[in-house]
């Protein structure tokens, strides 16, 4: 298991969105537990059951999938709608 991994997974997420935007991760705003519940995504994320949660911060989209954090521009996310 690596350093990152022992991490809680909600300074994993904040780490990600930082390294995305290339900052430093105390200087993203609002604070991540305006945007969600840590303390409830703390508790699924250990449980033992798998997990998928998905939700938008900082504008990108979050997903957490069994422990693993990926981060991606919401902008891009975003579909025409059809004609």
């Amino acid at each position: 298991m690596s350093e990152r991994d022992e991490l809680a997974i909600s300074t994993r997420i904040v780490v990600a969105v930082a390294e995305a935007e290339e900052v430093d991760p105390l200087s993203l705003s609002p604070p991540l537990a305006e945007e969600i519940d840590v303390d409830a995504l703390e508790r699924l994320s250990d449980a033992s059951t798998p997990l998928q949660v998905t939700f938008s911060a900082w504008g990108y989209r979050i997903t957490v999938r069994d422990g693993e954090v990926s981060v991606a521009d919401d902008a891009a996310l975003v579909t025409a709608p059809a004609n």
